[in-house]
């Protein structure tokens, strides 16, 4: 359940429409209260109230009202206009993967609902006023409330035009991927996954049982990708139980209709309840999410610079920005304890085993595609070998330490078959022999 309602709250967040709608609410709800403030200021005025207030009559009170809402609604169809063609713009840079980033953000979103919500509540003090009209009548509470929103929507309006300038910005871009992938990194790597997970004698039978034979399969009841799972009520149902759940698929994975999502012990007879208990506890949608995949957010980075090193675009100083962030964020990986597969309850007791990312994965994961792309950029390479030794002084893992060799060597070698200055070659294999010194230290 836990993992469902965070789900729901990374959607809510991402979608374009919640904030202005609450806003919106908030706004209708306002005007209803201020009618009610209407008819009593109007009723028991006093001095020192009526100065804060509006005085300019009944039709004056329509009138303003009348026109914040009309100029207030013309602005938002303008800023709803810039922010696709920025959009727009980001997609065709940035890559598609790139526009929930922009939808998600705060800012957009508040501008947004700060002019709807402003037009509905004109609208809907208009509607209150004229119920109530007669000639001793002044709305004058509301027609306030409409002149200070209007000075706001001012505001608002400089402060949409400074962050959409900035917002589509390679460095900002690339800022705002590398924070969320950061965040994404230390709940993965968060301390009760770290290895040391001890198990019983009990548990290492199980798992004996799980290499001789093959186990009994839960299968997906939809296609798609699998964006979060719940690894508390997977540990629940297993524990009711008193079995071991092993999952085949991680976050971030494509799972077909059908095909395996986990196993249990060879020979457990999955009751029908159990079956779509576990299968309940994956949440599979149309698309990829950085909820659970933390591979999800370096990919997003790694997109950026492949598709700056294109011809179309040929900007290899956007693409060395994403390398400076995806060697400062496995720098930080790989100095981190190793992530156990296995998932105990409270008394200790195996009840679930998970399928972990490994380290040589996420490090092919930042370069693979980089590198394959920047055969032809001198600058590229030598900068991705250096951000390789910054990574091999970084760790002593031999497995890691490993796949730096196979990237270095692999940049090397490519760089190396293309026309390219001696100078340019020079500076490569000086940077390459300073690898395999801190890979063989």
């Amino acid at each position: 359940m836990k993992a469902l309602v965070q789900h729901v709250k990374e959607r809510l967040k991402a979608s374009f429409w919640f904030i202005p709608a609450c806003m919106s609410l908030a706004a209708i709800g306002l005007a209803m209260y201020s009618g009610h403030l209407d008819i009593r200021v109007n009723v028991t005025s006093s001095g020192w109230l009526q100065s804060l207030l509006y005085k300019g009559g009944y039709k004056g009170a329509l009138t303003l009202l009348s026109t914040v809402a009309s100029s207030t609604i013309t602005i938002a169809g303008v800023i709803f206009s810039v922010t696709m063609v920025a959009l727009s713009l980001a997609s065709t840079q940035f890559g598609p993967r790139l526009l929930t980033n922009f939808m998600r953000d705060p800012g957009n979103q508040l501008v947004l609902g700060t002019f709807i919500s402003t037009f509905l509540f004109c609208l809907t003090a208009m509607g209150n006023s004229q119920r109530l009209e007669n000639e001793n009548f002044i709305p004058s509470v509301s027609a306030a409330f409409a002149l200070m929103a209007a000075v706001l929507c001012m505001g608002v309006l400089i402060y949409f035009i400074h962050h959409m300038s900035t917002s589509i910005r390679a460095e900002h871009v690339i800022n705002v991927v590398a924070i969320e992938l950061d965040e994404s990194m230390k709940n993965f790597f968060s301390p009760r996954r770290s290895a040391g997970s001890k198990i019983g004698s009990e548990s290492d039978a199980r798992l004996e049982e799980f290499n001789r034979k093959e186990g009994s399969p839960v299968p997906a009841h939809s296609t798609g990708y699998i964006q979060a799972i719940d690894e508390a009520d997977l540990i629940e149902a297993a524990d009711r139980e008193n079995t071991v759940v092993k999952l085949v698929l991680r976050p971030g994975h494509f799972v077909v209709e059908g095909f395996d999502l986990a196993v249990l012990p060879p020979g457990f007879h999955i009751a029908p309840r159990l079956k779509e208990e576990i299968q309940h506890c994956f949440v599979i949608g149309k698309e990829r999410t950085s909820e659970q995949d933390p591979e999800y957010g370096i990919y997003q980075l790694v997109e950026i610079a492949v598709r700056a090193l294109s011809p179309g675009i040929n900007d290899p100083f956007t693409a060395i920005g994403c390398l400076d962030r995806l060697c400062g964020l496995l720098c930080w990986i790989v100095r981190q304890p190793a992530i156990s597969k296995y998932r105990c309850n409270r008394q200790g007791t195996l009840r679930l085993i998970v399928a972990p990312i490994a380290t040589d994965n996420m490090l092919r994961a930042a370069f693979e595609q980089i590198r394959q792309a920047s055969t032809r950029m001198s600058s590229v390479s030598i900068r991705l070998l250096e951000c390789l030794n910054v990574i091999a002084l970084s760790t002593q893992n031999k497995e890691c330490l490993q796949s730096i060799r196979q990237q270095g060597e692999m940049t090397f070698q490519s760089s190396v078959a293309m026309p390219m200055q001696p100078g340019d070659l020079e500076d490569l294999k000086a940077r390459y022999q300073a690898l395999i010194a801190a890979i063989e230290r």
